[in-house]
């Protein structure tokens, strides 16, 4: 089996993988034949972060995390293995089928597995109403910001690729404006940055405390496909 190369944008996204663990900026605790990069948010982060993964020797690329969910039947937690993967330019990427038909065997008798497709978006999509336009337009049932430019380096190298995906907010839920102000690229909190932009934006309360639930079942989720498929995701 070739080694496995995951990129995932968020500490906390990677804080699911029950085997990840870091100090000093160090992996710890990663098992023979994976590798895994914390790239940060957006496509460049995430394609450099995969670029690295192929100079490290990977065989087969994996980007998992969060997205917005674009579907109406995705709730927060709900589960998204793409056949094919949209870029904001109208290219297409596709995942490996077999690779994509070995984890959903493995999950569909423990949780609905939705096949796509996922887009992707240049920024976060704060409204319901960003959300309606790019599902009616692309047909995609989830966007996110950094498959795309995981699979665009697959292809490159000619790399097995797959993608997995869990709801955090659905097609019907805003992201409010505290919860980009209060991040940095990693996703990690910024306590300072959180105050003064509820201090601007009060109204930010309710839904910051809505999307805190539904990270968590995001997060719950992420784990209990971690813990289903093992550590190599079922790679090639």
């Amino acid at each position: 089996m070739s080694i496995l190369g995951i990129v995932v944008a968020l500490e906390s996204e990677a804080g699911c993988l029950p085997w990840w663990r870091t100090s000093g900026g160090k992996d710890l605790g990663l098992p023979e034949g994976v590798r895994l990069k914390l790239s940060g948010i957006g496509a460049d982060l995430a394609g450099s972060a995969a670029l690295a993964q192929v100079s490290d020797g990977v065989g087969a690329l994996l980007s998992l995390g969060t997205a917005a969910g674009l579907h109406p039947e995705l709730a927060p937690g709900g589960v998204v293995l793409p056949q094919t993967i949209l870029t904001c330019t109208g290219a297409t990427f596709t995942t490996d089928p077999d690779w994509r038909d070995r984890v959903q065997v493995r999950l569909q008798d423990q949780m609905p597995v939705h096949p796509g497709p996922l887009i992707q978006s240049p920024s976060v999509l704060t409204g319901p109403a960003d959300k309606s336009t790019l599902s009616r337009t692309s047909g995609a049932a989830a966007a996110d910001m950094e498959s795309a430019a995981v699979a665009a380096v697959a292809a490159e190298h000619h790399l097995p690729f797959l993608a997995i995906r869990v709801i955090t907010d659905p097609v019907d839920a805003a992201v409010p404006v505290s919860a980009l102000a209060a991040v940095d690229q990693f996703g990690r909190v910024q306590p300072w940055a959180l105050i003064r932009s509820l201090a601007k934006h009060p109204q930010d309360i309710l839904p910051l405390i809505r999307l805190g639930r539904h990270f968590q079942a995001a997060q719950s989720t992420l784990t209990a496909i971690a813990r289903l498929v093992g550590p190599t995701f079922l790679a090639p």
